[in-house]
């Protein structure tokens, strides 16, 4: 994309998506992702998101390509969120059950990322990040309501990125480790351990089956001492189409989604969806539970690496329908 020059060396590039999501119990939910500015080799990101839910994003992120491999980053993110549906680990799944907590994060740090082959990058970023939840006095995790945190994350991965339903499943794939050592004393260090894959292949013709995989968990010496914020979480924009977009967090989380795909024109498909997922308070007693589920079906008109997608998914809380329109080149 050319994008729209101001001057000689700045370059004004509009990307991003606009993705639509209906749920019963939240309503019409909008996300909003802004521009870019180019100048010379030095890439600055401004990304706004806006939901019905209260939830709203600001991130900034500057890239530096000092070789043809190696490239520095600078990341300021920000988030405000009131998280309907947060449970607590141990308060059950009802929906009678349910908690109303908001909180704030803020981010500031930094990544260096250097190709070690072809198709794979390594990425070591540091930072510091804050945490204020407002949940109310004896719920878990009030006592870590406020947090800070240095962390520290390596990762290798393929050199593209993964995002489960925005565009059709490929092969990508990533792993990293991650570390959180306390500012404040009245918190709880953690360290938590992510892979995740994704491939697709032909079954007949030119249909094809996609399968997308992630295990993550989470390790700390005194779980009652760490924010709720920190736990790995399952919903729509992680592998689980058919709940919320933050529905269940817990210690430890195993999501399979699949997706089959089929051509009803030259740049139209259609596609079938199933995508299951556990939660489990430690990795040992993850296949001890039973899955959440969700099934779903939509259409995907292809249009280079950002298709347009509309679809339906269902489980047991309930039907949603999501969409998502993309323009530009994602990041």
């Amino acid at each position: 994309m050319k994008g729209l020059m101001i001057g000689e060396e700045t370059r004004i590039l509009p990307y991003g998506s606009v993705d639509g999501e209906y749920h019963p119990y939240i309503g019409l939910k909008l996300e909003h992702a802004a521009f870019g500015l180019q100048q010379d080799r030095v890439f600055h990101h401004f990304k706004i998101e806006n939901r019905r839910d209260y939830s709203w994003k600001f991130r900034y992120l500057a890239n530096s390509i000092s070789s043809e491999t190696v490239k520095y980053s600078f990341l300021f993110k920000i988030k405000s969120d009131r998280d309907t549906y947060y449970y607590g680990v141990g308060l059950g799944t009802d929906k009678a059950a349910r908690t109303f907590a908001s909180y704030e994060s803020v981010f500031l740090g930094g990544e260096i990322e250097k190709a070690v082959s072809e198709n794979a990058v390594l990425r070591m970023s540091s930072g510091f990040w804050s945490f204020q939840s407002g949940l109310v006095d004896g719920l878990e995790f009030e006592r870590a309501a406020d947090a800070r945190y240095f962390s520290s994350r390596f990762t290798l991965s393929d050199s593209k990125l993964i995002n489960y339903w925005k565009p059709a499943i490929d092969n990508y794939w990533s792993a990293y480790v991650e570390t959180g050592l306390p500012i404040n004393t009245t918190v709880a260090s953690y360290v938590r351990f992510n892979v995740e894959s994704m491939t697709r292949f032909p079954v007949y013709k030119k249909t094809r089956l996609g399968i997308a995989t992630r295990l993550e968990f989470l390790l700390t010496p005194n779980r009652e001492m760490l924010p709720y914020f920190a736990l790995p979480e399952i919903g729509s924009e992680s592998g689980l189409r058919g709940y919320s977009r933050e529905r269940f967090r817990d210690f430890a989380i195993l999501a399979v989604s699949l997706e089959y795909s089929f051509p009803i024109t030259k740049r139209i498909d259609g596609f079938l969806l199933t995508d299951l997922a556990q939660t489990a308070a430690r990795p040992s007693k993850l296949f001890h539970e039973d899955f959440y589920q969700s099934f779903g079906m939509g259409l995907r008109l292809k249009k280079g690496d950002n298709p347009i997608s509309v679809g339906i998914a269902t489980c047991s809380e309930g039907l949603k329908l999501f969409s998502s329109v993309a323009l530009g080149k994602a990041w």
